[in-house]
């Protein structure tokens, strides 16, 4: 049984009522051009900064560090006084643009090493204006920096030993998300001895699968969390042939989504791994158990019967020059005309259905390569051709939309290379992003609302509610609770 709807909560995080605003200079040494070799035997030319490196787009980067006050949480940051100057020559450099910044970007924080709090600036320090790419020569940064102790803050706790560190573990992994269910014979093939377990003792631990953000300022378990999970036939204290698990999992692959505009949102994939772990635990004492929802009081504001929902196929499968985070899936160079295919169950014909699709090229002359859509040609991606050493391949992405009548859904894809027998072509991935209707059938879905508006009341009317067994609310997927149909 997939989640079965997704309820946001957000809390707005009280202001610090201790802080201090700091302002740093910096002016950039550019020198007149960098030359770097690159694996393949080529090289490029770019405009750099004295002393610093490059990023994985190729693009200059400015990188410095700076002590602040130690004990200072960093509340906000941002560039001021910026002076430009002009490139001399565009032409000169082998820049690739659409990876150049429209706006200053930068990133800022505050890390404690060998007991001193360093302020870490990186920032891109290009600008794109047009066709026309400007250098950053000097700047400055300003940042407000607040205080634990003006708010009695205490200090986080992190865990002193990982839950791992007692009792016996028994490990297992899911490769997508949705409802799992565990019985008898699943728990005899991981090793666990059934005949003498108190079933009110199962524990499930695990965080899901999704990719670890890379900025350590941001939110992640310090250690193995307990789900809260469903045990049918536990109360008589065995677990019997017929008794079973019922726990929510998380998959390695997500998606963020945009509830301003979800033709915006995008998959997440883990490149890192293509399956999500979890952990049973039988000799801790009680575990969690999946608790009721909190009935709400009142007549709906608004009564919904769709939900957006998402589909996307992506093989990593080529990494075209053993480097960077940029993997790709069907080879296009030889086979030109692929077709995949989709099953959007229970489809709104009155709403249309996104197709995003990614791919890659190289090739000496330009290409292109055609979007069908159930037939019918609904988009094209377009290649230029490759005329300099830094730009080793063309990336191009194209988003539309259709209205289809049924829930098979056809993207063929076909890769036209101008007469050039060397072209290469990569598919990256296809995305799908529509509206189903609120019906239930004989498999588990998931649903969900993205433009609620926290002060109303919605109802969620699903049609043939006879077969649902159950309903949860896997808005925290860690701690699922059970809803109440009220007809």
């Amino acid at each position: 049984m997939k989640p079965l709807l997704y309820i946001v909560f957000i809390f707005l995080p009280l202001l610090l009522s201790s802080q201090t605003i700091e302002n740093k200079e910096f002016e950039l040494n550019w020198t007149e051009e960098t030359v770097i070799d690159l694996p393949n035997g080529n090289y490029i030319k770019i405009p750099a900064i004295q002393g610093q490196s490059v990023d994985e787009n190729l693009l200059p980067v400015f990188f410095t560090t700076f002590n602040v006050e130690k004990g200072a949480i960093l509340r906000n940051y941002r560039l001021k006084n910026i002076k430009y100057a002009d490139i001399t020559s565009n032409s000169d450099f082998n820049l690739q643009k659409n990876t150049v910044p429209t706006q200053p970007e930068a990133r800022f924080n505050i890390s404690l090493s060998r007991n001193e709090a360093k302020g870490i600036l990186r920032m891109t320090p290009l600008v794109k204006e047009g066709n026309q790419i400007k250098r950053i020569v000097s700047f400055t940064l300003e940042y407000q920096l607040g205080y634990k102790a003006a708010r009695g803050i205490a200090k986080k706790d992190f865990a002193s030993n990982s839950v791992l560190a007692t009792g016996n573990w028994y490990k297992f992994s899911v490769d997508t998300t949705g409802v799992f269910k565990i019985d008898n014979d699943f728990l005899k093939k991981l090793g666990i001895d059934t005949k003498n377990i108190n079933p009110k003792n199962i524990r499930i631990y695990g965080n899901g699968g999704g990719i670890l953000p890379q900025r350590n300022s941001e939110f992640r378990y310090d250690d193995l969390q307990e789900n809260a999970i469903f045990v049918q036939g536990e109360a008589d204290g065995a677990f019997n042939s017929g008794d079973y698990i019922l726990f929510y999992a998380r998959g390695p692959e997500s998606w963020k989504l945009n509830p301003q505009d979800i033709s915006q949102s995008r998959h997440k994939n883990n490149i890192y791994t293509d399956k999500a772990y979890y952990f049973i635990n039988v000799d801790l004492g009680p575990g969690k158990r999946i608790q009721p929802a909190e009935n709400l009081q009142g007549p709906p504001d608004e009564t919904i019967t769709t939900f957006e929902s998402f589909a996307v196929h992506e093989k990593d499968e080529i990494n075209l020059f053993a480097n960077g985070k940029q993997w790709l899936g069907e080879n296009f160079s030889y086979n030109e005309d692929q077709s995949f295919k989709f099953r959007f169950h229970n489809i709104s014909s009155d709403d249309p259905l996104y197709i995003r699709v990614r791919a890659v090229a190289m090739s000496s002359s330009s290409s292109t390569m055609d979007v069908l859509v159930n037939g019918q040609k609904l988009m094209q991606l377009r290649f230029r051709a490759l005329t300099s050493g830094l730009t080793l391949a063309i990336p191009d992405e194209v988003v539309n939309n259709t209205k289809l009548a049924n829930e098979n859904v056809e993207v063929r894809l076909i890769y036209n290379n101008s007469g050039n027998p060397s072209a290469k072509a990569y598919l990256d991935y296809i995305e799908l992003i529509g509206t189903k209707k609120l019906i239930a059938g004989g498999k588990q879905f998931g649903f969900r609302n993205l433009t609620t508006d926290p002060s109303k009341i919605y109802r969620y009317r699903i049609k043939n509610q006879q077969q649902i067994r159950t309903v949860w609310d896997v808005s925290d997927p860690i701690n699922p609770r059970q809803i109440t149909s009220n007809g």
